[in-house]
């Protein structure tokens, strides 16, 4: 039998040996690994969790957990790893990352909503990722994964533009050494080869499908609402995963549009345990009903629906078990939320059991009804970020928990270090007092991939390197001037920005640096700016600064703005449907402001755009956008807006009645959009 080589201290002198050991002998399948006196948290219901346990590894899986290992004879010829004052526990599943966006990561911290992520993110940085920066980002994402103690991630590749993108992403995840799922998915705007989904194949057949540390699901959306008919799931990419035998994930699955999709997917037989729905928030009892009836699996992303607000921005936690389901978690987004496991834990334990006392008291105050509240606890979330995670992405026989015959994926977290001693409740201190910092060694497929807190085989000025040659934030070049295109897209209030030297007039006050990309309008200082006129039309316009009520603070994009010059981008048209009495007046020029809510879709017009209005039999109209101005709700746009620019046969309390008679309340939640118009003729630009 090898020595004993205590590892749990960063300094122990005996660390580089052993580990110039380990690296040695990694290929062997025959080589052995005991791992002594730590705190086992093997998430396996059947062998719970050892106070003071051994575990062994023999070549890329756990072969043997138990109380001591050596006395039975089980470890010998084993390297001893002396893991006292360690938890090891499971890897992380991530259920659901974005990881192309990998080099974009905060680039919109307090962003507002779903509008102002694809606007920024899908619209604008993606398409001009090249298959280099799939590469990066993805690798980026996938480092910075293994560092936090997740192990297996499923890659939701939704900006494979051409094979060679795709390719790029794949290899990006073998380079990093991480359990990965690719699950590829075409852009949602912009040029791409329209490979996809057929290139799924070929991918499954270059790497191997499900042979190797990579594997390989279908992504989709869940409704045709954000990118059209093509991204949506239905029969054909049900049908197409079918004969590739891989699973799907499907994301976007939220509100009523959602759970209409759902009952079809019932109807049609395409729910089971191969399909996984990712956020579900929203969603109604019909279709949980469906969901948990079939098996369907859930994808919950803790930070990214309470954040970004997707729906009712409350993560589906209740909803699933009450159907019968147990959630994985994921991490989303990585330009706008942490990229790791602790916080998704910490915050869907914050928000459940929050709500579960709310409840409470709700329903005690409504009707004296009393009763404890139903929370979950910390081994709930500790079981969503392991064992259900690998069941979310179909690899609940390969990952998920330390029983033996499974893989060896798993974590050595100090348990002695200032923030986790005394260690009284090993659970509870994997979920609430560790964090990143804790994660000393990382094995996944019994290799060593972190080791006395540093990631192995990373060239870390390399890797920045590559990252400053990718699609990113940029500092501007120099004082004034045009706005730089690196800069990246933020969020003043609910409007979609980009934070930067915004693109105005010479005269315009410019303190402010903040443009708003998703309607093309920056924002000014309380100052205002004055008008400018160019080539006879008013390039930017003073508008009154309007009361900030109270229920109002937070939405600052409704204060005064000046709009950039219109060819900061060529102008795109719209076609939106009207009724005929509404067409009508705005053939004849008197309808001059048409209200929409705030889709994804509707949010990227821009002023400049131009907007051709259809009914059924009548002629099209053809407008020009001049401004595009967003509020929280109906009501707070008919407080500022001229109802007689909106419908000049109606009072104000008509045209909200007509408006929420068309939209119904989830809609109206997303805001409103005020886009004034104005009528093109022939030989007017």
């Amino acid at each position: 039998m090898h020595p004993v080589h205590p590892v749990h201290r960063p300094t122990d002198t005996a660390r580089p040996a052993l580990l110039d050991l380990l690296r040695r002998t990694d290929g062997d399948p025959g080589r052995r690994i005991l791992f002594t006196g730590a705190t086992v948290v093997t998430m396996d219901p059947a062998l719970g969790t050892l106070a003071t346990g051994d575990l062994l590894v023999a070549g890329s899986t756990v072969a043997a957990v138990g109380p001591d290992l050596r006395a039975g004879g089980e470890a010998a010829d084993a390297v001893v790893v002396d893991a006292s004052g360690t938890i090891l526990a499971p890897g992380f599943v991530d259920t659901h990352r974005h990881a192309w966006q990998g080099q974009l990561r905060r680039i919109i911290p307090d962003v507002d909503d779903l509008a102002g992520y694809v606007g920024t993110t899908l619209a604008r940085y993606a398409p001009v990722y090249r298959p280099e920066d799939m590469y990066v980002g993805t690798r980026l994402a996938a480092l910075g994964a293994v560092d936090a103690g997740i192990t297996t991630m499923l890659d939701f590749s939704h900006n494979s533009r051409t094979a060679e993108h795709s390719d790029a992403a794949v290899q990006a995840l073998l380079d990093s050494g991480i359990r990965g799922i690719h699950a590829a998915m075409g852009p949602h705007f912009g040029d791409w080869d329209r490979q996809w989904p057929a290139d799924l194949g070929r991918l499954v057949d270059r790497y191997g499908g499900g042979t190797g540390l990579v594997t390989f699901r279908l992504a989709a959306l869940a409704t045709a609402e954000i990118a059209g008919p093509a991204l949506a799931f239905g029969p054909g990419l049900a049908r197409v995963a079918a004969e590739l035998g891989v699973g799907v994930s499907v994301d976007a699955v939220f509100g009523r549009s959602s759970s209409a999709a759902v009952l079809d997917w019932e109807r049609e037989g395409l729910l089971g345990e191969r399909l996984t729905l990712i956020h579900a928030t929203g969603l109604t009892g019909e279709a949980w009903r469906a969901i948990g009836a079939s098996g369907t699996r859930v994808s919950l992303a803790p930070t990214s629906e309470a954040q970004i607000g997707l729906e009712d921005a409350v993560p589906a936690v209740d909803e699933a078990l009450a159907a019968g389901i147990r959630p994985g978690l994921s991490i989303d987004v990585e330009v706008a939320l942490a990229g790791d496991m602790f916080t998704q834990m910490r915050a869907l334990h914050a928000i459940q059991r929050m709500r579960a006392v709310n409840a409470v008291h709700a329903a005690h105050d409504a009707a004296g009804a009393d009763g404890p509240p139903d929370r979950i606890t910390t081994a709930d979330v500790l079981d969503f970020a392991t064992r259900q995670g690998a069941a979310t992405v179909g690899l609940a026989a390969t990952t998920g928990t330390l029983t033996p015959g499974k893989q060896a994926d798993l974590l050595m977290i100090t348990a002695d270090e200032i923030n986790n001693l005394p260690l009284n409740d090993p659970i509870g201190t994997v979920v609430l007092g560790a964090d990143a910092r804790n994660i000393d060694t990382v094995l996944i497929a019994g290799r060593v991939r972190k080791w006395a807190g540093r990631l192995l085989d990373v060239d870390l000025p390399a890797l920045r390197a590559e990252a400053a040659a990718s699609p990113r934030p940029r500092p501007p070049r120099g004082g004034s001037g045009g706005r730089d295109r690196q800069w990246p897209v933020g969020v003043v209030g609910r409007a979609t920005t980009a934070v930067g030297p915004a693109p105005v007039a010479a005269d315009c006050p410019r303190a402010d640096r903040v443009h708003t990309a998703g309607t093309g309008r920056a924002l000014v200082p309380a100052r205002g700016c004055p008008a400018v006129v160019a080539a006879g039309q008013p390039a930017f316009r003073r508008r009154e600064q309007p009361v900030i009520r109270p229920k109002d603070s937070v939405h600052l994009d409704r204060a005064a703005r000046c709009s950039p010059p219109e060819d900061q981008r060529s102008a795109r048209t719209y076609d939106l449907h009207l009724l005929p009495e509404y067409h009508a007046l705005v053939a004849n020029g008197t309808k001059t402001v048409e209200v929409r809510t705030a889709s994804p879709a509707k949010a990227l017009i821009r002023p400049g755009d131009r907007i051709v209005f259809r009914t059924d039999h009548d002629r099209p109209v053809t407008c020009k956008v001049l401004r595009v101005d967003r509020y929280s709700g109906f009501e707070a746009l008919l407080d500022r807006e001229d109802p007689a620019t909106i419908n000049p046969a109606a009072d104000r309390d008509g045209i909200l009645a007509a408006l929420r008679g068309i939209y119904p309340p989830e809609k109206e939640q997303l805001g409103a959009l005020a886009i004034e118009v104005v009528l093109l003729v022939a030989g007017h630009p």
